[in-house]
């Protein structure tokens, strides 16, 4: 009991220590949170150690709910309190591998979440056309689609390359007139307007750009064309960089008449009855079936920018998870083989008093769900934590994150965990039901 008094008292002062660590780590400067996985893994380290701790009272807390089924539902609580640390350790195998992939879930599902959102508020287009070997359109594309009856409003995006001072910058044409329906960049000052000015001369840039070369709003920046010809463009806005939208926008029909070959980097196209499969192949036939071409939506670019990564890790990650159940439910195995082996007398002495052989069997299976649901939920509550301090970290290079926690996945993961409970119960539960009663009366 003093060895686990000492226990106890290592697991708290550990877990206080990371849970401490982890929010500093996290809530600090840049080169501190990348501190945020060492107090993260001790964290695990002193739940694991505080879990014998925690398994009494939280098995009592389930006690109530399983009396509805009668003495083996009084008895499995019971059985699973008797042994804490039997009952932690094999509760923690199961604990270890949900918490790694809840807090990776977490991380993914927000990421996910805040590119379809930002691909969403950035991109109103209901389509982007581009080639699918990665080069440019020719004008003939969006030329098809200006002219096809399902499009409302359509903008190329039409490169050229000008020299503004040493260097060789490629400014981004389109559709001064339409390219408000098509993109809703958010800007820091100036707006959309300004590229359907009179004159034509105007130029929107993002953040990025205005810092890389100290351009300011209202600034006039002499470029050079790729023709030789000269002009000066007045920056009329400046919007944060996105990875949806170009470095640089201008009218094209400002840049065209400089270009010697006309090339389309994308197109894009607002449609009358949106981004559903029937538009899509409205356009692919309008567009003659070509295999060279890719019609994406916002969702098809929120994958492209990351989206497909994400959910690509996170399916490896459900494959370790399968794993680490596995030796959980060989642990779960191992524990009641083992108390059904110390309590063989006891049960029998049940047995002798009128329990039958089905709940026998019920009473196992009972304690075998509620071991694995302690794990489970163990797993899952310090998950969503690592998950935050894993969050803050994201934030940094994914624009707009903000947590979601995926609480439809989270059932799933306390349903399977009780289908653990059941699949690893079957073999000790057949087993206990099965005792000779006298056999197991005379049993030391």
């Amino acid at each position: 009991m003093r060895s686990l008094r000492r226990r106890n008292a290592i697991g708290v002062a550990l877990i206080v220590i990371d849970v401490l660590g982890v929010v500093f780590a996290a809530s600090s400067v840049e080169q501190g949170r990348n501190f945020v996985l060492f107090p993260s893994a001790l964290l695990l380290i002193g739940i694991i150690v505080v879990t014998p701790a925690l398994s009494g009272p939280a098995i009592a807390l389930a006690a109530p709910l399983l009396r509805r089924f009668g003495v083996p539902g009084t008895l499995a609580p019971r059985n699973a309190r008797r042994n804490p640390r039997r009952t932690a350790s094999t509760a923690s195998a199961l604990m270890i591998g949900l918490s790694m992939v809840t807090g990776l879930t977490v991380v993914a599902v927000s990421a996910t979440t805040s590119l379809n959102q930002r691909a969403e508020n950035t991109v109103t287009a209901d389509f982007e056309i581009t080639s699918r070997r990665g080069d440019s359109l020719p004008p003939s594309v969006h030329d098809t689609l200006a002219k096809s009856t399902a499009v409302t409003s359509s903008s190329p995006q039409r490169q050229g390359a000008v020299r503004i001072g040493g260097d060789e910058v490629n400014l981004t044409g389109v559709d001064a007139r339409s390219i408000g329906d098509l993109l809703d960049p958010s800007f820091a000052s100036g707006s959309l307007a300004a590229l359907d000015a009179g004159g034509g001369e105007n130029l929107l840039i993002d953040t990025s750009t205005a810092d890389l070369y100290g351009w300011t709003m209202g600034q006039r920046v002499p470029v050079v064309y790729g023709d030789g010809s000269r002009d000066t463009l007045r920056i009329g806005g400046i919007y944060r960089n996105d990875e949806f939208l170009p470095a640089t926008m201008m009218p094209f029909a400002t840049l065209q008449p400089h270009l010697k070959e006309i090339e389309d980097t994308s197109v894009l196209v607002h449609t009358k009855d949106g981004d559903g499969e029937t538009v899509r192949r409205s356009l692919q036939r309008a567009l003659d079936q070509n295999p060279l071409l890719r019609l994406r939506n916002t969702d098809d670019l929120a994958e492209s920018a990351g989206g497909g990564d994400i959910t690509l890790l996170l399916n490896m990650l459900y494959g370790l998870l399968a794993m680490a159940v596995v030796i959980a439910v060989l642990g779960v195995v191992n524990t009641l083989a083992m108390s059904v082996f110390e309590r063989t007398r006891e049960i029998g002495m049940l047995r002798a008093v009128g329990l039958q052989p089905e709940q026998t069997r019920r009473m196992i299976h009972l304690e075998s769900v509620l071991i694995s649901l302690f794990g489970a939920l163990l797993g899952i509550g310090s998950g969503i934590f690592l998950g935050w301090a894993a969050g803050r970290i994201a934030s940094d290079s994914i624009q707009g994150y903000e947590m979601v926690i995926p609480w439809g996945r989270i059932a799933v993961a306390l349903a399977g965990a009780a289908l653990v409970g059941v699949v690893a119960g079957l073999w000790p539960a057949r087993r206990a039901a099965r005792l000779n009663v006298l056999t197991a009366l005379k049993t030391d």
